[in-house]
């Protein structure tokens, strides 16, 4: 065998080795990453549906509020001051 191709064999191995080992890096940042994004996308799911639940139960008082009886405007005809 030839020492020049055996070393050359050896620093093309060593290259995609290295490349091998960035690229596995890379893909656990990603994972990292999209884990995070995952949790983040779940925390903002809740808080929409409380958000939801919310609203549903205001709308829900005021619509009964509505039925008991007519709703009158404020007994002095200017409004308060902030």
């Amino acid at each position: 065998m030839d020492v020049n191709a055996v070393l050359l064999s050896v620093q093309e191995r060593d290259k995609w080795q290295h490349r091998l080992r960035l690229l596995e890096g890379s893909l656990g940042e990603i994972r990292e990453r999209r884990k995070r994004l995952v949790q983040r996308l779940r925390k903002i799911k809740r808080d929409l549906a409380r958000l939801g639940d919310y609203s549903d139960a205001i709308l829900d008082a005021t619509r009964r509020h509505r039925v008991g009886g007519p709703i009158h405007a404020a007994d002095t005809g200017r409004l308060p001051s902030r």
